[in-house]
């Protein structure tokens, strides 16, 4: 199942709307997810961009944002931008 298709059918909480302890604890889930997954090495942009540390990463810094917690959602960006910026140095 799609990530998206899991989340629409609220099987993946993750919307301020959900209320603010589902909420909460989907930005801990994600939180939790993006520090275990290892960043690929050596890929190119393309690849990476397909990545499960892109992939949460991703949906980890959309939820930071939609906390208004912008100081970490910096940190999460400047992340999933080097493996993306990696072949333009």
């Amino acid at each position: 199942m799609n990530p998206r298709d899991a989340q629409s059918s609220g099987l993946c909480p993750g919307e301020p709307s959900d209320g603010h302890e589902t909420f909460a604890a989907a930005v801990d889930v994600y939180a939790d997810a993006f520090r275990r997954v290892s960043r690929p090495t050596s890929t190119s942009p393309a690849i990476f961009r397909q990545s499960s540390f892109y992939r949460i990463g991703s949906r980890y810094l959309a939820l930071l944002e939609d906390a208004g917690r912008g100081a970490e959602a910096n940190n999460v960006r400047a992340q999933l931008r080097q493996g993306e910026d990696k072949d333009k140095g």
